[in-house]
C-alpha cells in the first residue's frame, strides 16, 4: 500500500490492528512497534502522520465504536413514551459489550484525567440533551414525573459514566450488580425507574462475560 495514495484506507488499518493487539495483548503490553509490524511493510512515520501517540488511537478507536453505536439518534426515532426511550437506551448502552470490553481490558482511562475529562465532557455536550429531550416527552405524555429532566440527564450521565464506568475494571461482578441496583433505586426515587428487571439480567451477563476476559487475561 502506498504511503499517502489511500490515506483514510491506511488510518483504517492502523485502528484495526491496533485494536485487535489492544484485546490480545492488553494496552499497555502493545507498543507502537507491535502495531507497526502488523501494518504490512507500513513504517513508523505513517503512523506518526496520522496519530499523534497510542493514547490517541485509543481514542480514536473508542470514538468510532461509539459513533457506531449511535443511541441516542434511534432513541428518539423508537415509537413508545418517553420512559420507554430512555429504558431502551440503558439496556442499548449495558449491551455494547465490545465496547466495555475494550476499556475493561485497557483500564487505561483511568490512568488519563484528560481522557475522563473529555469522555465527561463529550457526553455532557452529546448525550446530555437527547436524554434531556427524553425526559421532557416522558414529562409530557405522563410516563414519567419529575420537576428536574435537566438535572436527571446529568445524574444519569455522571453515574454511568463516572461512578461505574471508569471504575468497572477494579469491582468484582458482585460489586457491579449491586452499584446497577442502586443506581435502580435512585432512578426510580427521582421519578424515572429507567433501569428494567431486563436490563439487570443484562447486566449479570456483562459481568459473566468480564469474568471470562479476566480469566483469560489471567492465562
Amino acid at each position: 500500500m502506498a504511503r499517502n495514495k489511500y490515506p483514510e484506507e491506511t488510518k483504517q488499518l492502523i485502528l484495526n490492528v491496533a485494536k485487535k493487539l489492544f484485546f490480545e495483548k492488553g494496552y499497555d503490553n502493545t507498543t507502537i512497534n507491535d502495531i507497526i509490524a502488523g501494518l504490512s511493510g507500513l513504517t513508523k512515520g505513517v503512523i506518526y502522520h496520522h496519530f499523534k501517540s497510542k493514547e490517541d488511537i485509543f481514542k480514536q478507536i473508542i470514538d468510532n465504536m461509539i459513533d457506531q453505536s449511535d443511541t441516542i439518534r434511534h432513541m428518539e426515532e423508537l415509537d413508545g413514551t418517553g420512559l420507554e426511550k430512555i429504558q431502551w437506551f440503558l439496556l442499548q448502552t449495558v449491551q455494547q459489550f465490545d465496547l466495555i470490553s475494550m476499556l475493561y481490558l485497557l483500564k487505561v482511562v483511568q490512568k488519563s484525567a484528560r481522557l475522563i475529562g473529555e469522555r465527561y465532557l463529550e457526553s455532557m455536550s452529546s448525550t446530555v440533551p437527547g436524554l434531556r429531550k427524553m425526559l421532557q416527552v416522558g414529562i409530557d405524555d405522563g410516563s414519567i414525573v419529575s420537576e428536574y429532566p435537566d438535572e436527571i440527564a446529568e445524574v444519569i450521565i455522571i453515574l454511568l459514566n463516572i461512578w461505574i464506568g471508569i471504575q468497572l475494571p477494579d469491582w468484582e461482578s458482585a460489586e457491579v450488580k449491586r452499584k446497577f441496583i442502586v443506581m435502580q433505586r435512585i432512578a426510580h426515587s427521582l421519578g424515572v425507574p429507567l433501569i428494567t428487571d431486563q436490563t439487570l439480567k443484562v447486566v449479570d451477563d456483562l459481568c459473566d462475560h468480564l469474568d471470562m476476559l479476566k480469566e483469560k487475561a489471567i492465562c
